[in-house]
């Protein structure tokens, strides 16, 4: 049921998988990487795959398409299709699994499931890699096998577990090596420490280590390479969010270590009643995690490249993810304590998971309701409860018709762009009232009747604080996939549509009316995606190999086009470069090649010959 919910799900996102196999970021995406394998002559202009997809094959989500289509001829559009549905599908089923085996509750594993099918919380990390849910996405098809692996490991299957973070490495390695540190962690509180223990511990490392390496050295032996600068490595917004551009950078960083922070503190707050298991994973995904982002920290203040290369803040990806089903506990517990604020807040958390409703909560679990103590406890429960009202009354005003844009100036953006965004910003776009208020009035009356004196006699204690939890349960639920079915039916329809159908028509004609190895010189284009619909090369203007490795030939390939920059007087990548002249292009092209120019339809028209044109770009032959 899950598995088909979470399908639905991904279609209405996706809505067009072949107007979506248009838009990966650089065409980062199985397809493109198997028609570079399976033929590289036709991409011998393309510095950015020559450099690239040696590295990207290290990967089975890029490797195993490019094999199945070079010797069996199997198209790798069908593994692109497949594998965005595997990660949403695979992540919402292990997260279910993952909290059965914390709390062997049905009800918080449907809620923490639909949850992260909803709200995505690892896409909120301090790391900044977060979207692309409609594309297979290495790190994100690593992550239901390294949940799957938490949840064995519960169990005491460390074997399992060891499997499944042997398959997340073949997917994704890094992500892999950072969740055996979460495991090995937890299996070291969880032993007697002896040479036995720590013989297990090393041989599951090592076993992951194997399954990460491997693949790497094969796909990248024989290709000269040069590591990275850490000053080169600072101008990746993952590894520096602070060097990205403001207020981008510095608002989401604070937004990730918001919800990092705070959804692990409310998962902390939902502890009480939880198995030795439960509590122990919980205290050694949060004590790795601040291992990995304090190794990173070191590595970025002392500008060590090997390290920085490996983005260890990543770890928060995992740990949000982890303390989820934790925070779904608390959520519960609100939901049925007979509190109004504490139903509201929580509400909120579920319909508009963000910066606010999370510090409203988690402020609302720093004293547990009927908490008494001495006048200093009463008085920072007055004050835990008045921070709750204000950001719960912030949130559900600015969804007031009409207020909406008094709260955002007056109370939110005075402080300025970062703030407001940082406090406000989450994955989806809808609030809806409709779903809101009937789900809160069903909790509230349930909660209500469950504690008058006709309610008492018509169930038993223990059978109605059952009835009570399951109601709760079932209410937000429904409402959760109709807000999420609603909002991502309208994203689907909004990116697949307009300047993104015009987008992929463009690609469709150059597939269809240029030969293979056909060069595209592509310029102000957003997502910079070209090959894999046209399975054309692309001349980008961008620089090549920023992170991981790089080769001499990229080196060179970016020293020249800086070098091409500087003449022509380009200052960024998609307006300076609508200023060229069809001279200025000339020299472009016999300096890196190209047949034929994309350019947004809005800019200003050139008199090479037009080829192709609709409302929103424009395709140029190239003469000279």
């Amino acid at each position: 049921m899950l598995a088909l919910l979470s399908t639905v799900e991904v279609w209405l996102l996706v809505r067009d998988f072949g107007v979506r196999l248009s838009q990966p970021p650089i065409d980062e995406s199985p397809v493109a990487h198997a028609y570079f394998f399976a033929n590289p002559g036709d991409f011998s202009l393309d510095a950015y795959m020559k450099v690239w997809s040696h590295v990207a094959m290290s990967s089975v989500t890029n490797w195993l398409p490019a094999f199945l289509f070079k010797y069996l001829s199997v198209p790798p559009e069908i593994f692109y299709a497949l594998f965005v549905i595997l990660q949403a599908a695979g992540l919402s089923c292990a997260c279910y699994y993952f909290a059965m085996a914390l709390f062997k509750s049905r009800g918080i594993s449907w809620l923490t499931a639909l949850f992260v099918l909803m709200w995505r919380p690892h896409f909120f990390s301090p790391a900044l890699i977060g979207g692309l849910d409609w594309m297979p996405y290495a790190n994100w098809l690593a992550l239901p096998c390294l949940i799957m692996a938490a949840a064995t490991v519960i169990e005491g299957r460390v074997r399992s577990s060891t499997i499944w973070l042997a398959v997340g490495a073949a997917i994704h390695p890094i992500m892999a090596l950072i969740a055996t540190m979460f495991v090995v962690a937890y299996v070291l509180t969880q032993r007697r420490l002896d040479f036995s223990t720590l013989l297990l511990a090393a041989g599951v490392g090592a076993a992951v280590l194997l399954v990460a390496y491997v693949p790497g050295y094969i796909s990248t032996r024989g290709l000269a390479t040069i590591s990275m600068s850490a000053k080169a490595l600072l101008n990746n917004a993952h590894i520096y969010p602070l060097g990205a551009e403001y207020p981008y950078g510095l608002a989401a960083f604070i937004n990730g270590i918001f919800w990092t922070v705070g959804l692990f503190l409310l998962g902390l707050s939902g502890l009480n009643g939880a198995s030795r298991q439960a509590r122990w994973f919980l205290f050694s995904a949060g004590a790795m995690t601040g291992v990995a982002c304090a190794l990173h920290a070191l590595a970025v203040i002392f500008q060590f490249a090997p390290v920085m290369n490996l983005i260890l803040s990543r770890a928060c990806i995992l740990l949000l993810l982890v303390s989820v089903p934790f925070v779904m506990r608390r959520v519960v517990a609100d939901l049925v304590s007979g509190s109004a604020l504490r139903v509201i807040a929580a509400l909120l958390l579920l319909f508009n998971c963000c910066t606010l409703s999370i510090l409203g909560l988690v402020a609302l679990s720093s004293y547990p309701a009927g908490a008494a103590g001495s006048r200093v406890r009463t008085a920072l429960a007055w004050l835990s409860s008045a921070v709750a009202f204000v950001t719960s009354a912030i949130l559900l005003v600015r969804h007031v018709p009409g207020y909406s844009t008094a709260v955002d100036h007056y109370v939110l953006f005075w402080m300025g762009d970062t703030i407001g965004w940082m406090l406000t910003e989450n994955r989806l776009s809808l609030f809806r009232w409709d779903l809101l208020i009937p789900s809160a009035a069903m909790v509230a009356l349930t909660s209500i009747l469950a504690r008058t004196s006709w309610g008492q006699d018509l169930i038993a204690l223990p059978a109605r604080k059952i009835v009570e939890f399951r109601v709760a349960v079932a209410v937000v639920a429904c409402a959760l996939i109709v807000a999420m079915s609603l909002d991502n039916d309208a994203i689907g329809l909004a990116e697949t549509t307009g300047e993104h159908r015009d987008l992929y028509d463009a690609q469709v004609w150059a597939r269809d009316h240029t030969r293979p190895g056909s060069a595209f010189i592509n310029t102000g284009l957003a997502p910079l995606a070209w090959r894999g619909v046209s399975r054309r090369q692309t001349i980008v203007t961008y620089a090549v190999g920023n992170v991981y490795v790089s080769t001499p030939e990229a080196q060179q390939y970016n020293a020249r086009m800086a070098d091409f920059k500087t003449r022509n007087m380009i200052v960024d990548e998609s307006e300076s470069w609508a200023g060229l002249d069809e001279n200025q292009w000339r020299a472009f092209k016999s300096q890196f090649g190209g047949d034929y120019m994309v350019r947004k339809a809005a800019w200003k028209a050139l008199s090479f010959p037009v080829v192709f044109a609709n409302h929103s770009f424009v395709i140029y032959r190239l003469d000279g």
